[in-house]
Order: C-alpha cells, then sequence, then structure tokens
C-alpha cells in the first residue's frame, strides 16, 4: 500500500480521471519489478487512502471529501 501511495503522489498529474488505475499499476511494477494487477493496486490505493484521510482527520483536518 505504501509504494502504491508513493506511485500514486509521485505521478498524480500523469493520471486521467478515468484511465487511473492502469498506469498506476505499471508505476508500481516498475518499483516492485513484479506485474501488477490492476485490480490488486486499486484495492491497494483504496485502502492507503483510507488511512490518508483517517489520518489527517485525527490530525484536525475535517474539511476533507473523497469522490
Amino acid at each position: 500500500q505504501r509504494i502504491v501511495a508513493q506511485c500514486f503522489i509521485d505521478n498524480f498529474e500523469e493520471f486521467r480521471q478515468r484511465d487511473t488505475y492502469r498506469p498506476l499499476a505499471d508505476a508500481v511494477s516498475a518499483i516492485t519489478g513484479v506485474t501488477e494487477s490492476v485490480a490488486d493496486v486499486k484495492n491497494d490505493w483504496r485502502y492507503a487512502r483510507e488511512k490518508i484521510i483517517a489520518e489527517l482527520q485525527r490530525r484536525g483536518y475535517t474539511y476533507i471529501t473523497v469522490e
């Protein structure tokens, strides 16, 4: 999840709204050296995003919304 989140953050400007997970899976695969499935990367990103949001809310950021 940490690698997926880092890849998303590093490359988010390159992702399109509708085609995010295939390029994200490719970026993660480039780091891990293993072909990552889109479904696995999607699940990992959603779980990591929930953790990030929970931590930010715990620190007092209450205006966070998720699409």
